[in-house]
């Protein structure tokens, strides 16, 4: 689980972790394991429901043989965290780290739980907090470069980024977001050869979607369609993917394809949220891909629900301004 998570790592950590649940089924930690690999693969797929519903269940068998460990506090509070029961989250994490002073996961849990309620100043100081535990870790640095990233700080997003690949190369998922970033700032030329150089690695789900993205922005509205098909092969609940995908049919005339897509952004967004109420991402791009299905008192109603979870948020005004 400590290399780049893609569908081939994971599947590989998932049979490993059945293998050993063979041997010993009262394992604790082996499900816990497991519980943290579908999670894993439900975020890595694009919310695809059912390795959520995995990961809840071997999480259940792992507290029920053995609460008490630090592995399967940190996969509860995954759980909670994912499902917006950010102050449990919290309280698991913390769980954690008084039987494992300064464990990496549970930093990163009580990170993330922090981003995700809005405590930017705690968030970072975790992140950091990472590179101090284990900074010889590509992750340190590509989990400080996402959340710069996140939050409109490309230029340090690109400056974290660019210390995973100098540490993994061969990560595509660091040069896929480093491509990102390069494209947030402007330097076109840069993003495509990082996405050229992700895609050579492993023409991933998300690399496919960004070059489909830069494609839409270029005007290539035939390419940006096809690469967005082509993501969605990987990750058929991604909601992103197929707002993208309708966008491109919509801009080709392609209404009746585009009315379709946007169809199943607005199901697999709203499964989204229904696991997690609070998933400002997703009622954001829900908002919007409302907004573009023509139902705008539904696309207004959302964006407001989002302007109460994060009234000072720039991204909640920026979708707002698509919409109003």
């Amino acid at each position: 689980l400590r290399k780049e998570h893609g569908p081939e790592t994971l599947g590989a950590a998932e049979d490993r972790f059945k293998a050993a649940l063979e041997f010993d089924a009262d394992f604790a930690r082996g499900w816990a394991g497991l519980c943290d690999t579908f999670l894993a693969r439900f975020i890595q797929s694009g919310n695809e429901q059912a390795y959520y519903r995995k990961g809840e269940e071997a999480c259940q068998r792992a507290i029920a043989l053995e609460a008490g460990s630090a592995e399967v506090y940190i996969a509860l509070g995954n759980l909670y965290r994912i499902s917006g029961e950010l102050d449990a989250a919290l309280s698991e994490f913390g769980n954690a780290l008084s039987l494992a002073p300064d464990h990496y996961e549970a930093v990163y849990g009580i990170a993330q739980t922090l981003e995700a309620q809005g405590d930017l100043d705690g968030a970072e100081l975790q992140y950091n907090s990472l590179i101090r535990i284990e900074p010889g870790y590509w992750h340190s640095y590509n989990a400080l470069g996402h959340f710069y990233y996140g939050n409109d700080r490309y230029a340090e997003a690109t400056f974290n980024f660019r210390r995973v690949t100098a540490l993994d190369p061969d990560n595509a998922l660091a040069q896929n977001n480093l491509g990102a970033a390069q494209y947030m700032q402007g330097d076109y030329a840069g993003a495509a050869a990082s996405w050229a150089e992700s895609v050579r690695i492993r023409p991933s789900n998300l690399v496919l979607s960004n070059v489909g993205l830069a494609a839409y922005y270029a005007g290539n509205f035939d390419e940006a369609a096809e690469m967005q098909k082509q993501a969605l092969i990987e990750a058929p609940e991604d909601y992103r993917m197929w707002g993208r995908l309708g966008d491109a049919e919509r801009q080709r005339g392609a209404l009746d394809e585009a009315y379709k897509a946007y169809g199943q952004a607005i199901r697999f967004a709203s499964s989204a949220i229904e696991l997690n109420p609070s998933n400002a991402e997703a009622l954001r791009f829900l908002s919007l891909f409302y907004s573009h299905a023509g139902d705008n008192e539904a696309a207004i109603g959302t964006i407001e629900k989002v302007r109460e979870l994060q009234p000072e948020s720039s991204s909640t005004y920026y979708y707002a301004s698509k919409i109003y």
